[in-house]
């Protein structure tokens, strides 16, 4: 594989669980799941439908709109955790 097809692979397969939350202070808690769409090249409007679904998975629906400071640990975990890549990821690094 080229550098550039080992990145896209990476990109698309594998997500990263940090330990620690590495959120955006300035960004909301849908802006900072959107961040990491960027690379995907999805439209504003599709990054912001993901970013809604996601969130709504793990019950932060209500909490979108919300910087991190404004959230209690385990909801800024699962902000953070709701943008790793997950639907057909092969892997997820934690």
């Amino acid at each position: 594989m080229s550098e550039e097809e080992l990145t896209n692979f990476r990109r698309r397969n594998i997500g990263f669980v940090f330990q620690f939350f590495n959120l955006i202070p300035t960004l909301t808690a849908k802006e900072n799941v959107m961040l990491a769409m960027e690379l995907r090249g999805l439209s504003g409007k599709e990054m912001e439908a993901e970013a809604l679904r996601l969130l709504s998975e793990v019950e932060l629906e209500k909490r979108a709109d919300h910087f991190p400071s404004e959230l209690s640990g385990g909801g800024a975990a699962k902000s953070r955790n709701s943008s790793c890549p997950r639907e057909g990821s092969a892997v997820a690094v934690m």
